[in-house]
């Protein structure tokens, strides 16, 4: 088995795992309110925050660089 060989199989073992973890979430209420205020936080919370962080940080450093 070649290395390029052995990492497809890595690969699809772990997507296989994933489908199987996001069919369970899906399946039981508690873990899906639960991934769903995630998501919620995540994209209303956490996202703009760091968007604005990051914006902020590349405006002082171009400010930085000009002068």
């Amino acid at each position: 088995m070649t290395d390029d060989q052995r990492e497809a199989l890595v690969d699809l073992a772990l997507v296989g795992l994933g489908a199987v973890a996001v069919y369970y979430v899906l399946k039981t209420p508690s873990l899906r309110r639960t991934a769903w205020q995630l998501v919620k936080y995540g994209l209303f919370t956490a996202a703009p925050t760091y968007l604005w962080q990051e914006t902020t940080r590349a405006w002082a450093e171009s400010a930085v660089r000009d002068s």
